[in-house]
């Protein structure tokens, strides 16, 4: 027993731990402390390992990203900034294709007009020819006219005379012919059959008689008629100035290349056609000098270059041959940088969860250390700290081992000595001391303690094992919301589910009367709808096509000549403008009460209209501005032009 008790108390002087006794307790929060910093070694080792491999595969998207020369110290925008010069380099080189294609037409237009101009000839003259002088030109004619009736006026009865007295005298020469037959027809028959036919020969006479001295009577008569006829006119006042009017006339009608003034009018027809056809030319020269200006081409070539080197630099910059070789490149390279930007990101957060396990490493270590009195740090601390329980676990499982062996000789002794005096424990103990059979017993105490000794052993590593478990449990679900919270953000979410469910199920109901309400709409007012598309159609075709059919989904169909329904896709631009404008106006018509009178807009609308489409539309419109005010913006001259003579507003801003 005093050696059991003496190698107890020597135990318990090397379980000293500083000015405490290390006891299981001790033991196990140093061995928590142990394995949560193994975990969090392994976990930090894991870490390492996968930050090792993030690092390899930067390194190796770093050597990709080398093979994309230039593109490193490209601004951000700079692939939107391409895409925008290229489509400005598209359009400028489009506006300036048409400003030359504007100049040729300039060109041949001027060409023309020179043409136009040169085949006047003569007709120059006549721009030269002045409202008053033209004015002048027709009282002179009226003038001519006036007098040539007047000279004409006494001849036209005298001449009715003369043809009267003409028809009385060849009626006289009649009756002399007729007379002197029937004297000659009656002197024959009397003298080969009867004396009778001598009266025929009288009245034969008799009217011979009479139309000689008709004939007579008549000729004088024909000659006074003649006489007069020869002097009517011949008025020196009137005469005189019927010469000065008609060679003032000449004059004027030989400087325009005339000579009278049916051949005068006739040129001038000729002149205002030509003329006509000139102002038309040289309005589409204005036009066309208007719409481009030298500044304004000199302003767009500045541009185009300037967008021009931009993508040059780029792309010798970068090695690319084209800009979409660059756009493939750059979303490559793009690729690729976000993919380096993830890892950098990724790596950084490694860092950081590494550098906070070293961290609650370096305080696990503090805590072991201070329990158990250690200067060194690091995993040198650690490895003695392992060392250190080792021994205490021996040291105690020795203290455990003695304390139950002392208890048992205790206990032994004390079951042994009851109800004994000390002359028969004197007897006893000299019977043992002869005797061997202690042996035995202490064969049997030494079983227990080695079985004992297992069985603490076993519970050591058990006690390992579910703090290793403790610790990797909470280590995976510190971050992770608890279960209440779970199930009460599950209700909420539940409760706003159910919200959606209503909210949905009204939208439901409110879309299908919406769609039931738009149906009976389409088929109340569509027939209404189609009739004012085609009717405003009719219109400003001039009849070409005047049956549209609008369905639901507003999609447009025509009949043609042939009297076929054909899609949009079938017409020309110039059509799909004349039908969408008329399916504006038709809906602006169903919208608004006939009582509205609002103002119609319009600002270039119809561009793409021909000169005679433009005319069919403007005439429609003169005819909606009885009813509604039209305001028609533009930068051309055509509208005015076809408006010439119409009843408008024209303000030139």
């Amino acid at each position: 027993m005093n050696s059991l008790q003496k190698d107890l108390e020597q135990i318990d002087e090397h379980l000293l731990c500083g000015d405490s006794l290390v006891d299981s307790q001790f033991l196990q929060e140093v061995q928590t402390n142990l394995i949560d910093w193994q975990n969090k070694d392994k976990q930090a080792k894991e870490l390492e390992k996968e930050l090792k491999e993030k690092s390899l595969e930067l390194e190796k998207i770093e050597a990709v990203l080398g093979g994309f020369p230039g593109f490193e110290g490209l601004a951000d925008n700079t692939g939107a900034q391409v895409i925008l010069k290229e489509k400005n380099k598209e359009t400028l080189t489009e506006k300036l294709s048409l400003f030359e294609k504007q100049r040729k037409e300039k060109e041949e237009l001027e060409q023309q007009l020179v043409i136009k101009k040169s085949g006047l000839g003569l007709l120059t003259a006549f721009y030269e020819l002045t409202p008053a002088e033209e004015e002048e030109i027709a009282k002179k004619e009226e003038l001519k006219r006036k007098l040539e009736d007047e000279q004409k006026k006494d001849s036209q009865v005298d001449t009715l005379r003369r043809d009267i007295i003409s028809d009385k005298l060849k009626s006289a020469q009649i009756f002399i012919v007729s007379g002197l037959v029937a004297v000659v027809a009656g002197i024959i028959i009397g003298l080969v059959f009867h004396p009778v036919s001598y009266v025929v020969s009288l009245f034969g006479a008799i009217a011979g008689f009479y139309g000689f001295s008709q004939a007579k009577k008549q000729k004088a008569a024909l000659a006074e008629i003649e006489k007069r006829l020869s002097t009517a006119g011949q008025s020196d006042s009137l005469k005189k100035e019927l010469e000065k009017v008609t060679a003032d006339l000449s004059t004027v009608y030989q400087r325009f290349g005339a000579s009278d003034s049916q051949q005068f009018a006739a040129l001038k027809r000729g002149f205002v056609l030509v003329n006509n056809e000139i102002t038309i030319i040289e309005a589409k020269i204005r036009d066309r000098t208007d719409q481009f200006s030298p500044e304004e081409e000199e302003e767009l070539r500045s541009q185009l270059k300037e967008s021009t080197d931009y993508l040059q630099n780029i792309l010798a910059l970068t090695g690319c041959n084209s800009v979409n070789d660059f756009n493939e490149k750059l979303k490559k390279f793009s690729e690729h940088i976000n993919s380096k930007e993830n890892i950098r990101r990724e790596i950084e957060n490694l860092k950081n969860r590494v550098d906070k396990l070293f961290s609650m490493m370096r305080e696990i270590e503090k805590a072991i250390c201070e329990k158990l009195h250690l200067e060194l740090v690091g995993r040198e601390a650690i490895g003695k700290a392992e060392t250190l329980i080792k021994e205490f676990e021996v040291k105690l499982t020795r203290k455990k081992e003695l304390t139950i062996r002392i208890e048992t000789n205790k206990k032994n002794y004390q079951e042994r000595l009851a109800g004994r005096s000390m002359v028969d424990i004197a007897a006893t103990a000299e019977e043992y001391k002869a005797q061997d059979g202690n042996e035995h017993d202490i064969e049997d105490e030494e079983d227990l303690e080695l079985k004992l000794k297992e069985l603490n052993e076993e519970r050591l590593d058990i006690a390992k094992k579910i703090t290793g478990l403790e610790s990797g449990i909470s280590n995976r679900f510190k971050d992770l919301r608890d279960i209440a919270t779970i199930e009460e953000e599950l209700e909420l979410v539940t409760q706003q589910i159910k919200q959606y469910e209503e909210i949905l199920e009204a939208l439901d109901l409110a879309k299908n009367m919406l769609s039931e309400s738009f149906e009976e709409l389409q088929n109340s007012f569509g027939p209404i709808l189609n009739n004012n598309v085609g009717s405003i159609l009719k219109k400003i075709t001039r009849g070409k096509y005047s049956d549209v059919g609008v369905a639901e989904n507003y999609s447009i169909t025509i009949k043609d000549d042939t009297q076929w329904d054909r899609e949009l896709e079938f017409f020309s631009n110039g059509t799909l403008d004349q039908v969408y404008f008329a399916l504006r106006l038709g809906i602006i018509g169903l919208a608004y009460d006939s009582d509205i009178k609002l103002p119609l807009i319009l600002d270039d609308t119809f561009v793409q209209y021909d000169d005679e489409r433009l005319a069919s539309v403007l005439e429609y419109l003169l005819e909606y501005a009885e009813q509604h005010q039209v305001l028609l913006f533009t930068c051309h001259r055509r509208e005015a032009e076809i408006l010439q003579g119409k009843e408008f507003n024209y303000i030139n801003i």
